[in-house]
């Protein structure tokens, strides 16, 4: 028996690897809970934590920030991998750089003052085998915008508002509710600026697709 950490990945090892389908059970992560942070009320940050690498597309991130409102601050939590210095030319290029803020490695307990802390999380990878962040940033009650490639709208479930990353005039349905979106043909981070706060409660405290909440570990 093969466990997978999500149907987008036991179809992977299906293809790549000749392993049949029933020698293949789904366990979805779950999270545990953290620390509790400090009460601290929510800021005008955008949050995306996870290795800096090319595939996880924070370069795109970097780019959309710019359209932000100036008074938001983009965070990017994670250490340097793959293709990291693409990532890190586009913030120091951006004209929004001094609103960037890359922290490198971060501890659970900087980790958890980030999601208290945070109004927006964005996941814009274009591979991901499961994506335990966005699974944590909504156990941490912060509206999420995530990609919609590979495991995302698996893991998302209705709980996010999904886009192409690769796309920027290319809107998802924001939440799961039937509110229709304000994106306008713009920015792509901006149209989720806009919608998130347009739909109070559809994105908070909720959990992907159904999965249960701190029944597992992961790690970022």
């Amino acid at each position: 028996m093969i466990i997978a950490v999500s149907a987008f990945t036991a179809q992977q090892v299906e293809d790549l690897l000749g392993v049949p389908r029933e020698r293949i059970r789904v366990v979805h992560h779950g999270v545990l809970p953290r620390a509790a942070a400090p009460a601290v009320p929510r800021e005008k940050i955008v949050l995306s934590v996870g290795a800096l690498q090319r595939r996880k597309n924070q370069r795109s991130l970097v780019e959309e920030f710019a359209a932000m409102p100036e008074d938001w601050l983009l965070v990017l939590a994670g250490s340097a991998g793959y293709g990291s210095e693409e990532i890190l030319d586009a913030a120091r290029h951006s004209p929004a750089s001094a609103r960037i803020r890359i922290t490198g490695y971060a501890s659970e307990e900087q980790l958890a003052g980030w999601y208290a802390r945070a109004s927006i999380f964005v996941f814009p990878s274009l591979d991901e085998g499961f994506g335990m962040p966005v699974l944590e940033a909504m156990a941490a009650g912060i509206p999420v915008i995530s990609s919609n490639r590979a495991a995302l709208p698996e893991v998302c479930g209705e709980a996010a508002w999904l886009v192409d990353p690769r796309d920027n005039r290319n809107s998802r349905k924001p939440c799961g509710n039937s509110r229709k979106t304000l994106f306008d043909g713009g920015n792509w981070l901006r149209a989720g600026f806009r919608m998130l706060p347009a739909s109070p409660g559809a994105c908070r405290g909720g959990h992907a697709g159904g999965l249960p909440r701190n029944t597992g570990s992961g790690v970022n």
